[in-house]
């Protein structure tokens, strides 16, 4: 299990081969219920590491209802991987821009992240 020292979510992390697999294991429960994942997949490529992440996840407008459903795919990519420290970036929505009607999410950035191992 990973911790992200940025967003504080845990990760469970598998690496299989030329693949690297993570999936969050901290979702909320209410979005859990309604079939939330958070889900990376990647591949070694040269110096680096890869990928997307799959994300579904219910959407709601401020502190609202749930509006809609969302699926979404993000660039992940990994430039630092160790025993002690997953070094990274990560692509998400502006959510300042992002319809949670249509989930659309017009404006996209590139968001560094580091995991360390979870402590027991």
């Amino acid at each position: 299990m990973w911790k992200s020292q940025t967003t504080g979510n845990e990760y469970r992390v598998a690496i299989e081969g030329e693949t690297f697999k993570a999936e969050r294991m901290d979702i909320p429960k209410d979005a859990a219920h309604e079939g939330a994942y958070v889900r990376t997949t990647a591949r070694h490529e040269g110096s680096k590491w890869i990928g997307k992440t799959q994300i579904f996840l219910p959407c709601a407008l401020g502190h609202g209802p749930v509006v809609n459903k969302c699926h979404l795919t993000m660039g992940f990519e990994i430039t630092e991987l160790g025993p002690d420290l997953i070094r990274g970036r990560i692509e998400n929505p502006d959510l300042n821009q992002f319809d949670c009607k249509s989930c659309n999410a017009p404006k996209k950035e590139w968001k560094d992240f580091v995991w360390v191992p979870r402590k027991q």
